[in-house]
């Protein structure tokens, strides 16, 4: 018959004449039964009522109601429930496997058990490697079934185990298979002649068996090399139990053991239902399609209930699923409170008593309905401790969960009133005694529970700012206070839990800072030849009677009586052709006749040879080791190409090659080079778009979007990553950047997210435009304050307000009357933070002698070039050797050691004791060798850098890739995969944020963290945070010239890898140097390890960084010293100074600023035109434009205040056409509006002989 019911037969009467009846109803329709219970979770004592709903043709007859005791086993019978006939059900691998379903499962009776068999042909049809399977759900239960196979096969059982306990598999006959703990093996097979049953027992916990006959495959596709093909047919018997020893749901999938297909989405099952007559507890006839029975009492525990409806004349007989009633004795519950009414913020404890049938479980304390806490209960008692009362009224009750014996219960509730806390309101000014400019910061704390709220600070009955509390402190800064005493208190508002209070008075007394004022000296011929900083050290400038500069005195070097004196001369053509430095190391020059110098012979870099075509190009130069560079131009006087003896050359494409394009007319549209290519798009009026970077045959792309409109126009809006995140900026109604937001690259690594993230906002600008600082993205600020003069005089390092991992730093900046700093001290809510405080001294040539860190001295001594030649560490010195003819240094000692140090002839190290160095063609160094192995380098036209490579313990993933925006400025370092190691953020030259990535985009788990980057004064990363302020990465109290490492994991969050150290700088393990762009930095030495390429234009010495300066000054390109006032690069003013001439500026502050523009010009011009690209060539052109305009700016006001008191500057029109600096043995006729030569002689250089220097102080 086509009926789905194959009922159970065997082990009691009552369901074998329930099977008999169901075979006989041959023309009954189906029937189906449904149990509810009136109280499934009854107490005992409590009546509980059984409903069974029948439905089919107006059911008659009875329903037994059935009880299977909660660890009793259980005998089932099988049905199937598969799909219609020739039904397809197509399973989701690949390649896809198809089973046919027919709906034709054979119940075949053979003795007392009804089977189910699977012949293989008609029910389940395998068409590819699949097989049918036994499945069920979590619990510790035993499995036992009858099976048998067609004669001459055999059975094959597979399991898979996803933890550490196994299936164990008995069959009788046969015997124990083997069996295994984890993964698809192969369990065991019978092999059998006689078709006879076999009896089979598995235990385990949970999991998936899969039975099957003859495949050629096991589960995970293996083939068996014992397999004999072909199909049989597997006969399953309704033996079946099931052992619960643990827990059972029987409302979840054991109730509903299933035999499928093994394929996902399959609807075709053979389901294993269970059922056990052993116990009945009543019957009630049918009337209306329902039968109730009502119980009386019943044991303490569980147990499992069906209702069998009996069937009638036109009903077939059905069976319910199944449902759990649970009988369980009351409990009592009782709560108490100690103490009865606690204080706002004390600890309370509450406890609770429950009394029935051994109680266990738990117990769950509330405030009316909000939940306090729960706890076990231990031996009938359970207590919990609230850490910190809030005020108010409570109205506390104790509720027990409940167990298998005890039903759940309530207590009654008590009553406790905490009343509102009274605070106390504390204030501390940090400095208490200040200068103008310095940053003051007011911290409140405010004592109470956990107060929340607003603090307003006031000096006398005027409020000056507020702040919110957040961990009991509120602090505000203040950076423009003026001289004199200020009196501040703080005033906590209250909240609903807090009483309002207010502060003591905080005094903090202002005074003016040392005066910072620059006297300069001019001889007769308006020649500045005397320059007394605001330290009183002097600097004379002496000229012969052709005006040009032939020897400049410093103040003497530590321990010497003569001034440190330099030297120059000139040919009759004005060209420079010899520089004598303070050691008397000559450098000499040979111009030609139009000024291209030919020739150079410096004492550090060895003897160069130049060539140079009709347009003053240059077209080769040979170096000290006799390497030869050629460049090649097109007809417009562009750098097309740039070759090499050995190794690859450079070629520069522009216009968009063989394929202009109008929106690349005038640009470079490709670089190719020893580290690949370099492609460049544009848009419409020629703004860069898309840079595409070709490292060792991986590419890298950035992106770039610009304003079209507003206060953005033509401003870059947007920076795309390589790594597929986009950085915005946000401009305020002046053009200036105020926000920057990041869209993380997508999960996938393809597009960036919808969703901006903010990095920091709100930016505001002092009068000169830097920053005085912005809001994060959870509205804490970042502060920077400046003085009087315009220098910064305070930052934070993290939040001054956090505390534990969060906890950051006020940094105060002291300085003399120069401008050096002399000191940091630190602050934050806890008070002073002397521990990070540092102190610095000076020599008289500004050079950095000493820094006191946390107690301990290092001192460090030089020659009168700059040269280091000792570093004392505590009471320990450690001496280094300086060549006689040159500023290399040949030996040098520290804690490792002595070191002797190798170079070649253009003076590059090659050996510094622990590694060796090899250098191409071009100067670059491109391998080391260490004692863990060989790193190689290379780098791009540009001269940066591009990749790295070397064993994994040297260069962490095998290579390192570098990518750099268009200010040089790096814009991410990525691993031998191409992933992020790390992606800055700036703003202008200052890093402020960094992005690190997690994941993989292979695993669909890309993540950016967004990490805050706090730079110090000259915009060196000094602490990093996540975004809620804990700090990861910290260089805050490294040796002055950064040789000490950074802390990585401050705060034992995990080791942060981020490499930069000074502006321009990424740190190399693998050999401790930092790479500074055009050559490389060795900070234990504290001196670059390649003489400068430019020469003396980089610096009187060609070795020393940053004039030994390193608080004040950077070298971002290895070039040369961005601190104008130590004389080397392009010309700048000293920092602070300003040359934008206003309105209010008088004539002589209007003449001032003309000769710094002026100055300015001439030196950027000449570097330009003196250094090719990228050193040079037009690299300056636009800030050149810029000084241009403001001069012209100045020469208008000048005309306009008709300044004839005063000696007028030159012409506008005139200087443009003349280019060159008209004091120069020049004076200016106002007639004729002509500068005419002088022929009163030379000055002699400092104050002309009885006239004296003419003043000029610099505000």
């Amino acid at each position: 018959m086509n009926t789905v019911l194959h009922w159970l037969s065997g082990k009691r009467a009552l369901f074998a004449l329930f099977v008999a009846l169901s075979w006989a109803a041959y023309a009954q329709a189906p029937s189906t039964t449904a149990l509810t219970s009136s109280n499934s979770l009854a107490q005992t004592g409590q009546p509980v009522t059984l409903t069974a709903s029948v439905t089919g043709s107006s059911p008659t007859g009875n329903v037994r109601f059935i009880t299977d005791p909660y660890s009793s086993k259980r005998s089932v019978f099988l049905r199937f429930e598969g799909p219609a006939n020739s039904t397809s059900i197509v399973g989701s691998e690949v390649p896809p496997k198809t089973w046919t379903v027919t709906g034709n499962a054979k119940l075949v009776t053979s003795g007392t058990a009804s089977v189910l068999e699977l012949d293989g042909v008609g029910d389940f049809i395998e068409t590819s490697t699949n097989f049918s399977s036994l499945q069920f759900g979590t619990g510790d239960f035993e499995i036992r079934f009858r099976l048998k196979t067609s004669v001459g096969q055999k059975v094959v059982m597979e399991t898979y185990t996803p933890s550490s306990n196994g299936w164990e598999i008995y069959i009788s006959p046969g015997g124990q298979l083997n069996w295994y703990h984890n993964g698809w093996r192969k369990s065991g097979a019978i092999n059998v002649a006689d078709g006879v049953w076999h009896d089979v027992a598995i235990s385990r916990t949970a999991g998936v068996l899969y039975l099957y006959v003859d495949s050629t495959r096991d589960g995970a596709g293996v083939a068996y090399p014992d397999d004999v093909g072909g199909k049989g047919s597997l006969t399953i018997g309704t033996q079946i139990y099931g052992r619960n020893s643990n827990t059972y749901d029987f409302q979840g999938q054991l109730d509903d053991i299933r035999i499928t297909k093994g394929l996902g989405g399959d609807t075709g099952t053979t389901r294993v239902v269970a059922n056990d007559g052993t116990i009945e507890l009543g019957n009630a006839a049918v009337s209306g399609g329902a039968a109730a029975l009502t119980l009386g009492a019943m044991p303490l525990g569980q147990s499992l209930i069906w209702a069998a409806y009996s069937g009638d004349a036109a009903n077939l007989p059905s069976l319910s699923s199944s449902i759990l009633q649970s009988y369980r004795s009351a409990a009592t519950v009782s709560v108490a409170a100690n103490p009865a009414n606690p204080s706002a913020g004390q600890t309370w404890t509450l406890s609770s008593t429950v009394t029935g049938s051994s109680p266990a479980g738990t117990v769950t304390f509330k405030n009316g309905s909000t939940v306090l806490g729960t706890s076990a209960l231990q031996s009938g008692a359970a207590s919990y401790i609230v850490p910190k009362t809030a005020p108010g009224s409570y109205s506390i009750t104790a509720s027990y969960s409940g167990d298998a014996q005890n039903a759940d219960a309530s207590s009654n509730p008590i009553s406790a009133n905490v009343p509102i806390a009274s605070t106390t309101t504390s204030l501390v000014a940090t400095p208490n005694s200040a200068t103008t400019g310095q940053t003051v910061q007011l911290a409140a704390t405010v004592a109470g529970y956990q107060p929340t709220g607003v603090v307003t600070f006031s000096e006398g009955n005027t409020p000056v700012g507020t702040a919110n509390v957040a961990g009991g402190k509120a602090t505000l800064g203040i950076n423009t206070l003026a001289l004199g005493s200020h009196t501040f208190t703080a005033s906590f508002a209250g909240d609903a839990y807090n009483t309002p209070s207010s502060s003591g008075s905080a005094v903090v007394t202002v005074s003016g800072r040392p005066s910072m004022t620059w006297q300069y000296g001019y001889d007769a011929m308006d020649r500045q030849n005397t320059m007394v900083d605001g330290n009183s050290l002097p600097t004379y400038t002496y000229y012969d009677l052709l005006g040009r500069t032939i020897q400049t005195q410093q103040p003497a070097n530590a321990g010497a009586n003569m001034p440190t004196v330099t030297q120059f001369n000139y040919d009759t053509a004005d060209n420079l052709t010899s520089v004598a430095d303070p050691r008397n190391l000559v450098t000499t020059y040979t111009p030609d006749g139009l000024g291209n110098v030919r020739s150079e012979l410096n004492p550090d870099r060895g003897a160069l040879s130049s060539t140079f075509d009709a347009n003053r190009n240059l077209l080769t130069s040979i170096d000290a080791r006799g390497k030869q560079t050629t460049y090649t131009y097109d007809s417009i006087n562009r750098l097309t190409s740039i070759s090499y003896p050995t190794g690859a050359g450079t070629t520069f494409e522009y216009d968009g090659g063989a394929a202009p394009t109008p929106a690349a007319r005038g640009q470079l549209t490709k670089m190719t080079d020893e580290s690949g290519q370099t492609s460049y798009a544009y848009d419409a009026v020629g703004r860069l778009t898309t840079k595409t970077v070709t490292i060792a045959g991986r590419a890298f792309t950035v992106g770039y979007a610009w304003g079209d409109s507003g206060s953005a126009l033509d401003k870059l809006t947007s920076i795309t990553y390589p790594s597929g995140s986009r950085l915005s900026y946000v401009y305020d109604s002046a053009g200036y950047v105020s926000g920057i937001t990041v869209n993380p690259v997508n999960a996938n690594g393809v597009g960036a997210s919808g969703t901006a993230q903010t990095l920091l906002s709100s930016v505001t600008y002092n009068v000169d435009r830097a920053p005085n600082g912005w809001l994060w993205s959870d509205g804490k600020a970042r502060t920077i304050g400046y003085d009087s003069n315009g220098l910064i005089s305070s930052y934070t390092l993290g939040d001054p307000n956090g505390t534990g991992a969060a906890a950051g730093v006020l940094r105060s900046l002291t300085r003399d009357a120069g401008g050096r700093i002399t000191g940091y001290t630190h602050t934050n809510s806890g008070g002073a933070q002397s521990g990070l405080d540092q102190g610095f001294a000076y020599d008289n040539l500004d050079r950095l002698v000493s820094a006191t860190i946390g107690g301990s001295t290092t001192a460090y001594t030089y020659d009168e070039n700059g040269n280091r030649t000792s570093k004392t560490v505590g009471s320990t010195t450690y001496s280094n050797a300086i060549a006689a003819t040159s500023n290399r240094m040949t030996q040098a000692q520290d804690a490792s050691g002595t070191a002797a140090l190798t170079y070649d002839a253009a003076g590059h190290m090659t050996a510094d004791g622990t590694n060796t160095f090899t250098y191409n063609d071009r100067g670059r160094m491109t391998s080391v060798t260490t004692p863990g192995g060989t790193v190689s380098y290379v780098y791009n036209g540009l001269n940066q850098r591009a990749g790295k490579s070397g064993p994994s313990s040297l260069v962490s993933s095998g290579a390192s890739y570098f990518v750099y925006d268009e200010a040089g400025q790096l814009l991410g370092e990525y691993d031998a995969s191409g992933s992020p190691v790390y992606e800055p953020i700036y703003l202008g030259s200052s890093l402020v944020g960094v992005l690190k990535q997690t994941g993989s985009a292979a695993t669909n788990d890309l993540a950016i963290a967004i990490h805050n980057v706090y730079a110090d004064q000259i915009d060196t990363p000094r602490m990093i945070t996540r975004q809620d302020h804990a700090i990861v990465w910290r260089w805050d109290t490294a040796e002055a010239f950064g040789a000490t490492a950074p802390n990585q994991d401050p705060s034992s969050l995990g080791t942060f890898t981020f490499n930069q150290r000074f502006p321009g700088q990424v740190f190399d393990r693998e050999t401790g140097l930092l790479q500074n762009w055009n050559r490389e930095y060795n900070a234990r030495f504290g001196r670059y390890a390649q003489s400068d390429p430019i020469g003396l234009e980089g610096g009187i010495n060609t070795y020393a960084y940053v004039v030994n300066g390193p608080l004040t000054s950077t070298d971002p390109s290895g070039l040369a010293t961005k601190d104008p006032s130590k004389g080397s690069g392009p010309y700048h003013p000293p920092e602070g100074t300003s040359v934008g001439c206003t309105n209010a500026d008088d004539c002589p502050e209007i003449k001032r600023k003309m000769n710094l523009l002026q100055k300015m010009i001439t030196s950027h011009e000449r570097w330009d035109r003196v250094n090719p690209r990228p050193r040079g060539g037009n690299r300056h052109a636009e800030e050149i434009a810029d000084l241009w305009r403001a001069w012209g700016k100045c020469q208008a006001l000048w005309q306009k205040k008709d300044c004839d008191n005063c000696p007028p500057p030159p012409s506008f029109l005139d200087w443009v056409k003349n280019k060159l600096t008209p004091q120069q043995n020049q004076s200016y006729d106002p007639k004729t509006e002509r500068w005419i030569p002088d022929q009163s002689g030379a000055s002699p250089g400092g104050p002309m002989p009885g006239l004296g220097p003419r003043f000029l102080p610099i505000p």
